[in-house]
Order: C-alpha cells, then structure tokens, then sequence
C-alpha cells in the first residue's frame, strides 16, 4: 500500500482548512507501521483516506498496485470489501447479528459460499467460538474487540488498518489484540495503526508521527 502525495483540506465557515499537507507513505507487505501524533494531527483521516473512506483534495492511494483514482464508485467498495480489513475502537458491530453473522458479513456481501463455516473457523482461531452465537450485547468488550478482528481478518485481506483499536480495553486484552494483529502482518498483510501509546507503537516495524497534518 502506498499514499503519495496527499493533500486533504475541507472548509472551514468561510476559510480552508488542511489537514494532511503532502504525506507520503509506503507500508510494504508483511510490515506494521504505527502513525503517531497529537489530537488533530490528521492520524484517522490519513487512516480513513487509506481504507478509502474518504478521498483526498490531492494525491493518490495505491493498493495492490492499483491507483485507486482510476477506479469507479463500485469498483472501490469492491477493493476495499475484499481486501482491506479495518479494526475501530468501537467495534463496529451489528447489534442485531450474532458475532458469528458479524464476522461472516464480508464473505456474505462477496457471495462467497460456505461463509459461515469461515467465520466460525475465524472465530476458533481466536477463541471465540463459545461466544459464536451470542449478540454483541451479551460478550465483554476484549470479545467484541477480537470479533471485530476476526471480521477484519476473514477472507483475502492484503491490508490491515486499524484505528485506536485498544482505545477501550485493560492492558491484557490491548496486548492480546495487538498480538492478533501483528500476527496477520506476518502473514504477508500490509498493516497501518494510529495510537497514541508508545507501548502499542513498539508492536509496529518502525514509527512515523504527524504534527500539523506533515510527517515528522
């Protein structure tokens, strides 16, 4: 995956405000990197724009050597359905799915067959599978967080992003977590984490920090 260029303004009553000035940066496959800074530096943007979530003013995102500018509507929630995988803070689970349907909703978008029998293999994987047909309501949160993961996780993904993703767990279920992500980069996945903790940081293969939407 890489970010070249990228410029990111949006207005601000009756002025410009930028929020990424011209960031450039490559995570090679199999390498975790942790994008650190201040509160308003830019970190989740510059996260949303690489998941494509959001594009940029200017610049360009590249995954699996695809310039993703070319690329249509439907054609980007296509890559970033069956190749990103992302991990919030605030899991991001459907309350009215169990977290065994959480976790095979990528596969059942993609019309992938047997999406069940993925997602409880993903959900052993992590421990899980006691809690397989549970709602999300009735599971702790390091569950909710390491179903969020499996979800992630599920299927084909070359690039792992993950967003503050031990934001609101203890010390151990933070270390389980990251352990679980580091684990997938290994694999061969690109990997990009935003926090703000030095200690998450050093799971990462190198650290870059944003001040005032520039790379430092």
């Amino acid at each position: 995956m890489k970010l070249e260029n990228i410029t990111h303004s949006y207005p601000d009553g009756s002025q410009v405000r930028t929020v990424l000035r011209d960031v450039t940066l490559e995570v090679a496959p199999g390498e975790l990197v942790a994008v650190m800074g201040p509160s308003g530096a830019g970190k989740t943007t510059l996260l949303r724009i690489a998941g494509l979530l959001e594009e940029p003013t200017r610049g360009r995102v590249l995954i699996d050597g695809k310039d993703c500018a070319t690329l249509d509507s439907n054609q980007r929630a296509d890559l970033r359905r069956d190749h990103l995988g992302f991990v919030f803070q605030d899991y991001n689970l459907i309350d009215t799915l169990t977290i065994a349907e959480n976790v095979a909703l990528p596969l059942e978008l993609a019309k992938i067959p047997d999406a069940r029998t993925a997602a409880l293999q993903e959900l052993e994987n992590l421990g899980l599978s006691a809690v397989a047909d549970s709602f999300p309501a009735d599971v702790s949160g390091g569950e909710k967080q390491r179903a969020a993961i499996a979800r992630a996780f599920i299927g084909p993904r070359s690039v792992i992003l993950a967003d503050e993703p031990t934001g609101a767990l203890d010390t151990a279920n933070s270390d389980a977590v990251m352990r679980l992500i580091r684990s997938r980069v290994d694999e061969g996945a690109s990997g990009l984490l935003v926090t703000h903790e030095p200690r998450l940081a050093a799971y990462a293969d190198r650290s870059v920090r944003l001040k005032d939407g520039e790379l430092q």
